[in-house]
């Protein structure tokens, strides 16, 4: 902890020195919050270069969707990421779902835009939804009994996926265990992702 007790990241490291011949411990503490900060800076930077040239180079929707969503929950360490389409009855269709601790690809489920009305115009209105507690945020709690109680998620962060001016689906990212506030650079890098992603789906599926 920091004097004005907020957290940091630190290296602990620890050395001996013989002072008037007793051996004495030296314990150094360097503060190496920024460090962390510019090394996952450069890993997310890395990450967009790639998936940009994929999305040129693959002309299928699956391998697409599993970088896209393998690599978002790696780099945000979360457990689920997954692709969501919207059908002609505005059912959400997911693409591809990837699930970070069982490293397990799946597709198929379908989640209906009448049961869910609060969520649908949420990502109609074209905004990332960002719910710290995705099971009282107004936007997802509609999710609650069907879907975030059983699959124990607590925090959702959805950013919508744009295809020809129209929102035609989802990239969402799920947190379980646990409640998680979604930072300002983690939204970016979300929203990045998903419109280059934006891109390659209009391009293979036009």
């Amino acid at each position: 902890l920091r004097r004005d007790g907020t957290e940091f990241l630190a290296d602990h490291s620890f050395s001996s020195v013989n002072i008037k011949n007793k051996w004495q411990a030296i314990s150094i503490i360097r503060d190496i919050t920024e460090l962390k900060k510019i090394e996952t800076q450069e890993k997310r930077n890395m990450f967009i270069a790639n998936f940009s040239r994929s999305c040129r180079d693959f002309a299928e929707l699956k391998p697409v969707t599993e970088l896209a969503t393998k690599g978002m929950a790696e780099l945000l360490n979360v457990q689920r990421a997954s692709v969501w389409l919207l059908d002609d009855s505005n059912n959400l269709i997911c693409q591809r779902l990837y699930e970070h601790p069982k490293d397990l690809f799946s597709e198929g489920t379908v989640l209906s835009g009448e049961r869910y009305p609060d969520y649908l115009n949420a990502i109609l209105d074209d905004s990332p939804i960002d719910a710290h507690n995705a099971r009282t945020d107004l936007r997802t709690k509609e999710f609650l009994n069907d879907y975030l109680l059983p699959l124990n998620i607590y925090s959702m962060l959805d950013t919508p996926i744009k295809l020809k001016a129209k929102v035609s689906g989802v990239l969402c990212l799920e947190q379980t265990e646990h409640i998680r506030h979604w930072q300002k650079d983690e939204i970016e890098f979300a929203n990045t992702i998903t419109a280059q992603l934006s891109n390659a789906i209009g391009r293979i599926t036009e």
